[in-house]
């Protein structure tokens, strides 16, 4: 699922700040009641006059560590700019933001993208070829889940990061404030918004994952690198004698399941009473939330983490950055670095040809690591071995002349045995979401190419999609 506008909100999660949970933030409550004012019998009531906050209220507590930390952010961006060797060309505004705040602020930008009809289409289509189980509301989907991920975040529209939720150490609230300001720098030299929709042109979801890798990749990466030296009292990860240990936790953290993430999540949240109970909640309903969009969302910190350090490896700081004027294709890339280096491995580009008779309802690329989410709620085992190997495909839901709905999909793969192994993987798929035989799916290989049609064996269908799509070489 495209999310491209939203995807630098990709604050700094719990997860993100390292292989164990951070503190727990501590209680929090509301500001202390306004005292009720005495009014003399004989006069009007005077206004009450609202108590001054208790010194041990936690909420005046919090308020003050997040007004000390965002006073620490002139002094985080020297050395972050010093870290990543880039400066700051302004500094960044910052303040707190409550929790009811963030989530009117979230709800905004997902009912932008995702509001109305366009969000019902979308949601009717990933249901319709697998990619998601069940129909949901996208938007409020999306919304959930965003909320779950924020401690906080920066705004590239507003150039300004917000502090939603405070840890109760400054270690903590430190290390979300280099995540973010990274984000700011990634902003001030590589503009966020141009790269998530370059020409002012939505990518598609493939391609968009990919980017949301590079991005967050990078983030988690540098304030890893940054809580190393102050750990270690100066002493950069990155060191050639630290480094080996830097990759191998990056290596274990990128390595865990969309499972394990989820149960450290939750328990974080569950730890954290400084937490907004609405957000908690949400925490804990994560499981609700679908692979498609949990999936792309929190593979990006550690999997692109992994990606940021191949490139620092591959070329220092400067490769990381041509990661902005150069972004992987695919994620293929993202996720195997090698694919990227020392040579890419580019993919192929697939145009669907025009259905006649057929009204498209969305249309769009799945990608290796969709590809991953697919098979993980149908055939889970296949996960990984079936989505390898992949060099692109395209995908579209349309409505036929007669009002049913169709899904047709091309793929193609690197090697004609991958491609037998995805059909096979994705035929034992239809018959775990169809074990009645409730929907007819047809499925052709031709050499390296796999044909779907998901709702129909029209032979005349099947005849247009098979002669008319086009599979370029060159990605473009």
């Amino acid at each position: 699922m495209r999310t491209s506008s939203l995807l630098p909100l990709g604050a700094a999660t719990l997860l993100a700040c390292g292989a164990s949970p951070p503190p727990a933030p501590p209680p929090t409550a509301g500001p202390a009641p306004a005292a009720e004012a005495a009014a003399p019998p004989s006069e009007a009531p005077s206004p009450a006059e609202p108590a001054e906050p208790a010194a041990d209220d936690p909420e005046v507590a919090r308020r003050k560590r997040v007004d000390e930390a965002l006073a620490r952010v002139p002094a985080l961006e020297q050395e972050l700019a010093a870290l990543r060797g880039l400066p700051f060309k302004t500094s960044v505004p910052s303040e707190y933001q409550s929790t009811a705040d963030f989530r009117a602020f979230v709800a905004g930008e997902v009912a932008t993208e995702l509001g109305g009809e366009r969000g019902q289409a979308m949601s009717a289509a990933y249901h319709h070829i697998g990619l998601l189980a069940d129909k949901v509301d996208l938007s409020q989907t999306l919304s959930d889940a965003l909320v779950t991920q924020a401690a906080a975040y920066y705004d590239p529209k507003q150039a300004k990061f917000f502090v939603v939720v405070a840890p109760a150490d400054d270690m903590s609230l430190d290390t979300i404030a280099v995540h973010e300001l990274t984000h700011a720098l990634q902003d001030q030299h590589f503009d966020l918004e141009a790269y998530y929709a370059p020409g002012g042109k939505p990518l598609h979801d493939d391609a968009a994952n990919a980017r949301r890798f590079v991005v967050e990749g990078e983030a988690t990466l540098t304030m890893m690198v940054h809580a190393t030296e102050r750990m270690t009292g100066g002493k950069s990860a990155l060191a050639p004698e630290l480094l080996p240990m830097m990759r191998m936790g990056i290596e274990q953290a990128a390595g865990l399941s969309l499972d394990d993430l989820k149960a450290m999540a939750k328990a974080q949240g569950a730890g954290a009473a400084a937490i907004d109970d609405e957000i908690r909640k949400s925490m804990d309903s994560m499981d609700a939330i679908p692979p498609l969009v949990l999936v792309p969302m929190m593979d990006s910190y550690m999997k692109g983490a992994r990606l940021a350090l191949a490139a620092y490896e591959a070329g220092g700081w400067d490769e990381v950055g041509k990661l902005y004027a150069t972004p992987p294709d695919s994620t293929e890339q993202a996720l195997h670095p090698d694919k990227l280096w020392p040579k890419r491995d580019v993919p192929r580009t697939i145009t669907l040809p025009t259905l006649k008779g057929y009204t498209e309802v969305h249309q769009n690329t799945v990608g290796e690591l969709q590809w991953r989410v697919f098979f993980h709620l149908w055939n889970k085992a296949a996960a990984e071995p079936a989505a390898a190997g992949w060099d692109g495909d395209r995908w579209a839901v349309l409505t036929a002349p007669d009002g049913a709905t169709v899904g047709v999909i091309v793929t193609t793969w690197d090697a004609p045995g991958e491609a037998k192994e995805f059909a096979e993987a994705y035929r034992a798929a239809v018959k775990a979401r169809f074990p009645g035989g409730e929907r007819q799916v047809w499925v052709e290989v031709k050499g390296t190419e796999v044909y779907v049609v998901d709702g129909g064996t029209d032979a005349k269908l099947i005849k247009q999609l098979v002669k008319g799509a086009r599979l370029s070489k060159t990605g473009k």
